[in-house]
C-alpha cells in the first residue's frame, strides 16, 4: 500500500514563471505534509503488535522534486485498512483530515515563493 502525494507543474507555467522557486516551495510543502501524515497514520493504525503502525513513517520516500510517497510494506496492511474492526479506514481517515491543511499550506507556501 502506497500513497503518493505531490503536485505537477504545467509547462506552459514553467515557460512563464522561475518554476524553480515555485518547486522548491512545493517541495517543501509537499515532504512536510507527507512526513506529517504518515506519523498520523500510524497514530490511527490499529495496534496488535505495533509491526503496522511502525511501517507507515520507516516508507516514506521522495519520487522526485515535488512528489513524495508512504504507506506501508506489510502484506496485510490493505487488509487492516478495509477490514478492521475497530480501526477501519485509519489511512482513508488521515486523508480526509490532511486534504484542507495541505490545500492551505499549499496556498500559502505559493503566495509566499510569489512575492
Amino acid at each position: 500500500m502506497t500513497l503518493k502525494m505531490g503536485t505537477k507543474i504545467s509547462a506552459s507555467l514553467n515557460k512563464k514563471l522561475n518554476a524553480a522557486i515555485f518547486e522548491k516551495a512545493v517541495s517543501t510543502t509537499v515532504e512536510r505534509q507527507a512526513l506529517a501524515s504518515s506519523s498520523k497514520t500510524a497514530r490511527y493504525a490499529p495496534r496488535k503488535t505495533g509491526a503496522l503502525a511502525n511501517s507507515f513513517p520507516a516508507n516514506v520516500h521522495k519520487i522526485d522534486e515535488t512528489h513524495w510517497a508512504y504507506g506501508s510494506d506489510l502484506d496485510y496492511a490493505e487488509i487492516q485498512e478495509f477490514t478492521n474492526r475497530t480501526k477501519k479506514g485509519f489511512v482513508r481517515k488521515t486523508i480526509q483530515e490532511d486534504t484542507p491543511a495541505f490545500k492551505l499550506n499549499m496556498q500559502q507556501a505559493l503566495k509566499k515563493a510569489a512575492k
